[in-house]
């Protein structure tokens, strides 16, 4: 999962994603949300984005995009997976994900899937 938060664009200080995923301190300032990764990679895995809206004074857009990368144990294989996401009224909205990964000659792409998860709005305190 990747979180652009305010325009932030790749590799730039907003971009949250696993291996600059940030800490929860960072929230309980107001500056910016973290990303947790749950699991040791050798199954099941969960990432979970929080933006801990009470906090900040922050106003704009969190752009939210998952990504699935094309290893070799991942090529021209079926993923699948299992987008929950929260609503600003405490709902939950919980998406099915079955996607074929490219063949093995193009391991090293990465594929995104957009639109998957609504961006989150911020509207500041």
């Amino acid at each position: 999962m990747n979180a652009y938060e305010l325009g932030a664009r790749r590799g730039e200080s907003g971009h949250i994603r696993a291996g600059r995923a940030k800490t929860p301190s960072r929230a309980e300032r107001g500056t910016g949300g973290f990303l947790v990764n749950l699991g040791d990679g050798s199954g099941r895995s969960a990432e979970v984005y929080s933006f801990p809206t009470g906090h900040s004074p922050l106003r704009g857009i969190v752009e939210l995009i998952v990504e699935a990368d094309v290893t070799k144990e991942t090529c021209g294989r079926m993923a699948r997976a299992t987008a929950l996401q929260t609503s600003p009224l405490g709902g939950m909205t919980t998406t099915d994900v079955r996607v074929t990964l490219p063949d093995c000659d193009r391991v090293g792409d990465v594929i995104e899937l957009k639109n998957l998860l609504q961006d989150m709005r911020l509207a500041g305190r």
